[in-house]
């Protein structure tokens, strides 16, 4: 059975071209179709009035007229208003349906009416015009054949029965002629219905390729775009790194010549003072820019796990505390005995990053971390009295090495690399990363977390750095190949109480531990000279010691910082250039550790 292809419902102008173009072809076929049924009407009701007034021949002329003319009223209605103020096509697809059905009828109603045959030129024009009702619904509707059907069996079955029922060789021969008539308009616009049906669905598939080709032109136009605005903005990060890498060289090079001539002991202080903080921000941007590379290649994978607000802030806070009273700014933040889940590195970098930015931009006033509990989320938020940021640099801000204000790269505001990579991390990490800020008055940095709804054992929490006094005395071993970096980090332990021994391979540490020397930590480069590297070196001490023997490898590798769980213990890994400050606090924590594990045993 041959289906009809009806417009889908809900279909709208919007939805598919097709249906709309098949709409609009009926709807401007129906003026000419109407006026020529009307016509017809009128020639095969004055032939049946022959000069006697029929009342019902005469009010089925005038139906005819009036559904001719509500039909083109309707088209005409169609193309000036209703097709821009209808969004359904399938209604109005419906009444113009039923308006044709309607003069399908009303051709059926006359042979109900005129019972009484007419004169033979009478009868001959009305089974004319009546074949021809039949045979043009085949061209004006076509691929709806279910409406084809009706229309031509409401128009001639009636007239078929009247045939009939008169009776007599003539109207039984036009009764067998409108049948033939029928069944070959029924067959033909079956098999036109079929035709038009495949040509419309090979129309749609034309459109879906066409639609599929555009989408994945656009696709490849959005990937052609992104790639753009990312080789311009990696561009401008080599160029601005080359500008800040260059600067901090420049100056240790000099500095680097004064000091050999300089003979006063303040202005040898002062110097290296000068060459030190030199040597941080060289540390600080390359560390920058391999984190942004690193998140940019996707290389760092986050590792959720559950921790307590409280440690996180304590951790933050205690870590920008002097930056911040050397200002005279307040910082200060909220206890809670929350707990979240995520990753903790990063997120406590985020924060960092937020409070770092935040006590550079406030000149007086207050930093302070919030906190704001949402069901099972918790938005921590770093808000500051600071210059604030106007509405037209709030997106660069989180741009690589932008910062407002200081056009001339000055090292002491920072790098411009903080906001950057905690865009980033709050990307990797879903943190949802917000800005609000009025200028002049203040910034508010906001991301969220997801509360856990149990706490895990309490003795996860960071321990605090305990004071300077931890060194005194320690035995620390040194192996390092680079004789510069070793004879510097000798100098830099002695300088803080300790008992340093110091080698530059692996196998002339172990014999320095074999004559006497029993290392409470071991300082080693990861990659040496000969002999082992320094996880072998490590391991091997250990198993020699039977103990846990505490120890720090530093690499110049693109790695970050962090805590190795190993077959023997944990081993610190720590990324060159090491910072002073950085390498005192690990080691007055790890003796802390120490300590405390021998008074619970």
């Amino acid at each position: 059975m041959t289906r009809s292809f009806e417009l889908p419902k809900g279909t709208t102008d919007q939805a598919h071209p097709i249906e709309l173009d098949r709409l609009d072809e009926l709807m401007r076929g129906t003026p000419v179709v109407a006026i020529g049924s009307f016509i017809g009407s009128v020639f095969v009701g004055m032939a049946f009035l022959d000069g006697a007034m029929s009342p019902g021949v005469f009010g089925w002329v005038v139906a005819s007229c009036l559904i001719a003319l509500g039909r083109c009223t309707f088209s005409g209605l169609y193309f000036l208003r209703i097709r821009v103020a209808l969004g359904e096509m399938q209604p109005i697809f419906w009444l113009w349906s039923t308006t044709s059905l309607i003069n399908g009828a009303l051709w059926g109603v006359f042979s109900l009416i005129q019972t009484q045959t007419g004169s033979l030129p009478a009868e001959t024009l009305l089974h004319v015009a009546l074949c021809a009702v039949g045979m043009g619904a085949t061209l004006h509707l076509s691929g709806h054949f279910w409406l084809q059907r009706a229309h031509i069996v409401l128009a001639l079955v009636p007239l078929i029965v009247r045939d009939l029922l008169i009776g007599g060789a003539l109207h039984l021969q036009l009764a067998a002629m409108c049948a033939v008539v029928v069944i070959y308009t029924l067959l033909l616009n079956a098999n036109h219905a079929k035709a038009i049906m495949e040509l419309i669905v090979q129309r749609r598939r034309n459109a879906e390729l066409v639609e599929a080709l555009r989408v994945e032109n656009q696709a490849k136009d959005e990937a052609r775009r992104l790639a753009e605005e990312a080789n311009a903005a990696r561009t401008r990060l080599f160029a601005a790194a080359n500008h800040d890498l260059r600067q901090p060289l420049q100056a240790v090079s000099l500095l680097s010549q004064n000091l050999m001539h300089t003979r006063k002991p303040e202005m040898v202080h002062e110097t290296a003072g000068r060459i030190q903080s030199c040597v941080e921000s060289l540390g600080d941007l390359v560390d920058g820019m391999l984190e942004l590379a690193q998140l940019d290649a996707s290389a760092i994978k986050p590792r959720e796990e559950d921790f307590p607000v409280a440690g996180l802030l304590k951790e933050a806070l205690e870590t920008h505390a002097p930056v911040a009273e050397a200002k005279g700014l307040r910082l200060k933040g909220i206890d809670t005995d929350l707990w979240v889940r995520s990753d903790r590195r990063l997120v406590l970098r985020v924060l960092n990053n937020l409070l770092s930015n935040a006590i550079r931009y406030t000149q007086r006033g207050k930093v302070v971390v919030r906190l704001k509990r949402q069901g099972a989320r918790l938005m921590l938020a770093v808000a500051d009295t600071g210059i604030g940021i106007a509405s037209n640099q709030r997106q660069r801000i989180f741009d690589d090495f932008y910062q407002i204000g200081n056009a001339a790269r000055d090292k002491r505001l920072g790098l411009g690399l903080g906001l950057a990579s905690a865009r980033r991390i709050s990307d990797l990490l879903g943190l949802d990363l917000a800005l609000e800020s009025e200028l002049e008055r203040y910034s508010v940095f906001s991301f969220w977390l997801q509360v856990t709804p149990s706490a895990p054992n309490p003795g996860l929490t960071t321990a605090a750095i305990e004071p300077p006094s931890k060194l005194l005395h320690k035995k620390i071993l040194v192996i390092e190949d680079d004789e510069t970096s070793r004879l510097a980090m000798v100098e830099l332990l002695t300088t803080w109480g300790c008992d340093v021994r110091a080698t530059e391979s692996s196998l002339d540490g172990i014999r320095i531990v074999d004559e006497g020397f029993s290392p409470e930590l071991v300082i080693a480069d990861l990659r040496l000279g000969d002999g082992l590297d320094g996880f072998g070196l490590i391991e091997h001490m250990r198993l020699q010691s039977h103990q846990p023997l505490p120890a720090v490898l530093i690499t110049g590798d693109a790695v970050n910082n962090k805590i190795l769980q190993t077959d023997l213990g944990q081993l610190t890994l720590l990324r060159k250039p090491v910072k002073p400050a950085q390498l005192r606090a690990l080691a007055q924590q790890v003796f802390a550790t120490s300590e405390m594990s021998t008074q619970h045993m």
